[in-house]
């Protein structure tokens, strides 16, 4: 080289044949040199395909050679001067430097490739992110690889998951976990109170409010449970127990009842307050307590060996039978006593219909929906009797009777008191026929049939059945005739008058709540009140609709206006004989011109019905205007005092105001049955009772007396009356009495009130007889009615005192040793003995 005193090898990839030269020849493109100072041309070689050159390499290898041998690469045989293509790359040309590198997604797992086609795709489950790669990476947990030749693996999306590394797909989340995340290797279990019915869900859903769930990994929304104090089914909202139920179970899909309540299968969400709080033990859908007799529908039935009493199963009697006849007896014994009273005309309805009155309002107070205490309801219910409630016969224990049957027989009523009163008057027709063919037969064929047998010769022991047959025999030989078949009749008239009186609350009541209908808008029906078990508007229901309005047109509007025409029409004809006969129970007891006051309380009666019935869903409103419609008829009651005696009138103010005093006490029953004192209510049930139950037995015991005083004054006036038809008939023609234009008897009869002093007034028309014995006898009494010295011993000493020598002082001393009885009465009968005996003596 020149201007070196050294020459230079020849660099990499050059040669120089020649000596001396200032250059090196270049290889052939393509070609390369193992070293520097190359000599011949044929020291330059070229790669094959799937080859390549690499200088440092190749030192490297040499190195290797001399030490611990190759390091890199691979070479065909020992003699070539080429690499091959590492695995990863490939070379498909000659003569290159390096090898191309298989692309990303690739992989080549052999060396001394020389086709672009020897670089794989990466398959399912893999990838290559990096180029020139001998193999592909199995994708990781939480994600996966569909196709081949990809450089990467996607993650599983939200609700999939990912468990093993290599995943071609991704696994959904089973139903009760979920996945909310991208790439997820497993699934979360649902938390608890969620749930998740899904695969493949990136959140569970919450149960619905009021609900939990027993556990985690809740696969269904049925398994979402409400919580304690709460009801449902599972999945659906929970509803809160209401005040009327129980929900002490989890998971409880209905509310169960309280005691006092009840539910039915049908429809176990609409708990319904029982009649009787104890025929609903509660805690169990459309559960009765069996042992006291109740069952069906709402507790409301009774079983078989059950009767209904105001509501109550009560057992059936073991005599129930006996039971039945002896209250038909009573029956016809009250009939009969109605007929004495009226036949007898004696005014002791009038008292009587006024405690009637008060018992029905009474009676119908516990059909008042108010938190009634039991001993209340209990006291109360004693009085239904007046309304003639056939529940205590105890029919259903004799004779299968459901709500229906009862009702027309209470409708029938009427019917068959008339039937009753037909069936006797019938009777004693028959028996008048009998006894005016049959009787002088018998009499005739047995004389001593009538006569009373000799005390003399009778034992002690059959005197009284002797007494008894001769009695007996008396009154069935007795005929009736016919102006007494006739006042007969006129009496059973009044006495269906006056029953029809005492019915008309009972047929109200009946008639009027037949359209006592709640609406249940769980049912989507009108419940009818009475009989729980049936339903308004349905067929059973129209069925009966007929008979109802046909009962309606004839009591409830029939009977006021019947009892208004014959009061009308009779209005100026209140003493005729045969009016009073057939209507003297209706009208009585009035003063004359209040003759219409029974209209008066019927309307009374029929409002309190309409107010009892109606407003059951508003009892405050019920009992404001009870109160106020007792109010007006005190007021009433208190201006005009319509009867005819003041007793009466203090009776009648005084059973109104009770009742009143007792709507008002109602009003602190209104309070719900939680919040109100017991002990205090108790109390307060008791002064009710204790204030009712002295009030009442102080105007019995009045009337008692008044009823007792009244039947010895009818006694009296009986046998005065009797004395004077004596004196009549015995001294009519008497010259005494010859100057008089009718019959004393008559006279005295004609007089308002027949009582002593009218007697004395009589006696006085004899001042001017000519018997001195009898004049001085009748100025005594007179000159004693006028100093109004009415004590017996006074009348006695006078009589002594004038007519000391008489041959009545006999009487006299038997008269004065009875002295203790009344004075009137008594002395009445001494002074007709005293006028037979000295007028026969004249």
């Amino acid at each position: 080289m020149e201007g070196k005193n050294f020459c230079i090898d020849c660099p990499y990839d050059s040669y120089q044949e020649d000596e001396g030269k200032n250059s090196c020849l270049e290889c052939p493109a393509g070609e390369f040199t193992a070293s520097t100072g190359s000599t011949s041309f044929d020291d330059c070689f070229y790669c094959e395909k799937g080859t390549y050159w690499n200088r440092q390499l190749s030192k490297e290898r040499r190195v290797g050679r001399k030490g611990q041998g190759q390091s890199q690469g691979r070479a065909e045989d020992e003699q070539s001067k080429c690499f091959r293509c590492m695995p990863g790359t490939y070379q498909d040309e000659e003569g290159q430097t390096q090898c191309k590198k298989c692309p990303i997604g690739t992989f080549n797992h052999n060396d001394g490739s020389i086709f672009e086609k020897d670089c794989l795709e990466c398959p399912i489950g893999k990838y290559n992110e990096h180029e020139s790669q001998s193999s592909c990476n199995l994708c990781p947990l939480g994600k996966y690889q569909n196709s081949q030749g990809n450089s990467v693996c996607i993650d599983c999306p939200k609700g999939s998951y990912t468990d093993k590394r290599g995943s071609t797909a991704c696994k959904l989340c089973s139903s009760g976990t979920y996945q909310n995340e991208n790439g997820g290797f497993q699934c979360k279990n649902c938390a608890f109170d969620t749930w998740q019915s899904n695969t493949g869900a990136s959140e569970c859903s919450f149960c619905p409010l009021f609900s939990e769930t027993l556990s985690t990994k809740s696969k269904s929304i049925k398994e979402c449970f409400c919580s304690l104090g709460y009801y449902g089914k599972p999945g659906e909202v929970c509803q809160k127990c209401p005040e009327n139920g129980v929900c002490n179970k989890f998971n409880q899909y209905n509310p169960l009842p309280k005691p006092g309540y009840w539910s039915s299968n049908k429809n176990p969400n609409y708990l319904i307050k029982c009649n009787i709080y104890e025929s609903c033990p509660g805690y169990e859908i459309e559960t009765c307590d069996h042992q006291l007799g109740y069952g069906g529908y709402q507790c409301s039935e009774c079983l078989n060996t059950f009767y209904k009493f105001e509501s109550q199963c009560q057992e059936c009697p073991t005599n129930n039978n006996s039971r039945l006849i002896l209250f038909f007896i009573l029956f016809i014994l009250l009939i009969i006593l109605l007929l004495i009273i009226a036949k007898k005309g004696k005014n002791y309805f009038g008292s009587f219909s006024i405690f009637i009155n008060f018992f029905q309002v009474i009676a119908i107070l516990p059909k008042l929906e108010f938190n009634w205490p039991i001993k209340l309801i209990n006291f109360f219910q004693f009085f239904s009797i007046v309304n003639f409630n056939i529940d205590f016969l105890a029919l259903e224990c004799s004779i299968n009777l459901n709500y229906t049957e009862k009702w027309f027989i209470i409708m029938l009523l009427p019917f068959i008191l008339i039937l009753i009163l037909f069936i006797i008057y019938l009777t004693l027709f028959m028996h008048s026929l009998f006894v005016k063919f049959t009787g002088p037969i018998l009499i005739n064929k047995f004389p001593n049939l009538c006569i009373k047998s000799n005390r003399a010769n009778q034992s002690k022991f059959l005197l009284p059945f002797s007494y008894l047959r001769y009695y007996l025999i008396k009154i069935f030989l007795n005929s009736w005739s016919k102006e007494n078949l006739k006042i007969f009749l006129n009496t059973c008239i009044n006495v269906f008058v006056a029953s029809l009186l005492i019915l008309y609350l009972i047929l109200a009541l009946k008639i009027f709540e037949f359209f006592d209908c709640d609406y249940s808008s769980n049912l989507k029906k009108y419940i009818f009140q009475p009989e729980k078990s049936h339903y308004c508007f349905d067929d059973w229901w129209y069925q009966i609709l007929p008979f109802v309005i046909i009962f309606m047109i004839l009591y409830i509007i029939g009977i006021p206006i019947f009892f208004g025409i014959m009061l009308w029409y009779h209005s100026k004809k209140v003493n005729e004989k045969v009016f009073n006969q057939r209507l003297s129970l209706l009208y009585s007891r009035y003063k004359i011109e209040y003759f219409f006051w029974e209209i008066i309380i019927i309307f009374r009666k029929f409002f309190i019905v309409i107010f009892e019935i109606y407003l059951t869903n508003y009892p405050l409103v019920q009992i404001i205007l009870l109160i106020c419609c007792l109010l007006l008829s005190i007021i009433i009651q208190n201006i005009y005092k319509p009867y005819n005696t003041p007793h009466r009138n203090f009776y009648e103010f005084s059973l109104l105001t009770v009742t009143l005093f007792i709507f008002f006490i109602s009003i602190l029953f209104l309070t719900n049955e939680k919040t109100r004192n017991k002990d205090l209510y108790s109390k307060l049930a008791d002064l009710v009772i204790i204030i009712f139950s002295t009030v009442l037995c102080i105007l019995l015991i009045i009337s008692f007396l008044e009823i007792k005083n009244r039947i010895k004054y009818n006694i009296k006036k009986s046998k005065t009356k009797n004395n004077l038809k004596y004196l009549n008939n015995h001294y009519s023609k008497n010259s005494h009495f010859s100057h008089k234009k009718e019959p004393i008897y008559l006279t005295i009869k004609s007089k308002k009130n027949l009582n002593f002093h009218l007697l004395l007034k009589f006696f006085a028309q004899f001042n001017h007889s000519k018997n001195k014995k009898f004049n001085i006898l009748s100025k005594i009494i007179v000159d004693h009615y006028l100093s109004k010295k009415n004590k017996n011993h006074l009348i006695l000493n006078s009589i002594q005192e004038k007519w000391n020598q008489n041959t009545s002082f006999l009487i006299l001393k038997w008269y004065k040793e009875k002295a203790n009885l009344l004075w009137k009465y008594r002395f009445c009968q001494f002074f007709m003995k005293f006028l037979e005996y000295h007028l026969h003596k004249d």
